[in-house]
């Protein structure tokens, strides 16, 4: 008996090692795709007098005028602008990087490639596969949604300031679960969380407006700090200074004014004038992503390796279910 339960045990921790090296991951493996990205955009982009000043990826069509890309990347990057339907872009540039294009591009006048070059790819050769990024994404804010909230985490709105405790957090992770509706009126966002905690702030609700400023309390940074817009499908940010990290995939993000700072995945984005991306923060936090999906390819399979070490893992209860039926 006590070497049956031994297998048992063992067989069931060696199955759960490995699912949790395939369930947690670091910064770039939760990004994906998106890792290497300022903005990344699953639909359409329409821009004027406006920037990203990081790297820039556009599922659908990107159509603008008087627009600036990547002129403050760190250093040359092949992939810098890609672009998966019809390039349409008026005055502007792109610096420190090649434009890639799925569909048509079409310099409506001004637009300059400082440094670069100018790319046409085929389905056989794209540098992202926006289609399986949607679904990746899609399934990542699903099950971020459906995390339980850490206990004592809170968000109140009172005189114009929304105050996110995000609690003392389980394991370096702390859950928040709020709505829209905690963002009306409020001008100042204060998020407080320990150092070094990965902050996860699940927003529920179709539509929000936002503004104001964030601020940091009790030792957190920017970069740990993710927001996760669950079922919106209307974002506006309008007289914004926001910095943290964003996913909003089913959300068409409207920025009139101000400028955000980290990393951002939208569903489309208008940008019709001064709203402006940077790229001083990039996402360091640690959260879990979906079991058995790859982010680099989410529609693969798991690895034949790991599907033979979770197989030996619960052959062990198995041989020992067969003992424990014959004896």
């Amino acid at each position: 008996m006590k070497n049956d339960k031994k297998i048992i045990v063992l067989g069931l921790v060696f199955a759960l090692l490995v699912f949790g090296t395939v369930i947690s991951s670091n910064a770039d493996q939760v990004l994906g795709p998106a890792a290497n990205y300022n903005v990344f955009v699953l639909g359409n982009l329409n821009g004027h007098n406006a920037d990203v000043e990081g790297n820039l990826a556009v599922g659908g069509n990107m159509t603008t005028t008087v627009y600036g890309v990547g002129h403050r990347n760190r250093g040359f990057y092949d992939a810098a602008l890609v672009v998966g339907g019809d390039a349409k872009l008026g005055t502007g540039e792109l610096q420190n990087g090649n434009l890639y294009y799925g569909g048509s591009y079409t310099n409506t006048g001004g637009f300059n490639v400082q440094g670069g070059t100018i790319n046409k790819y085929s389905a056989a050769n794209a540098p992202i596969d926006f289609a399986a990024a949607a679904a990746y994404f899609g399934d990542l804010s699903s099950s971020w949604g459906a995390l339980d909230a850490t206990a004592g985490s809170s968000a109140k709105n009172q005189w114009s300031k929304l105050t996110i405790n995000a609690g003392a957090g389980v394991d370096g992770l702390a859950v928040v679960n709020m709505s829209v509706t905690d963002f009306l009126n409020a001008w100042t966002t204060e998020i407080i969380a320990a150092a070094g905690t990965t902050v996860l702030i699940n927003v529920f609700g179709d539509s929000a407006i936002i503004q104001g400023q964030t601020q940091y309390s009790g030792g957190v940074t920017a970069s740990n700090v993710m927001f996760n817009f669950v079922d919106a499908t209307s974002l506006t940010f309008q007289q914004i200074g926001f910095s943290a990290n964003m996913i909003a995939v089913n959300a068409t993000a409207t920025i009139t004014q101000g400028q955000m700072d980290g990393q951002f995945i939208f569903g489309n984005l208008n940008q019709p004038g001064t709203g402006e991306f940077h790229n001083n923060i990039n996402f360091n936090g640690d959260l879990p992503i979906p079991p058995n999906v790859d982010p680099e390819d989410p529609s693969a399979t798991p690895e034949p390796a790991t599907l033979l070490i979770l197989g030996l893992g619960m052959l062990g209860t198995g041989f020992v279910a067969r003992r424990r039926k014959t004896a």
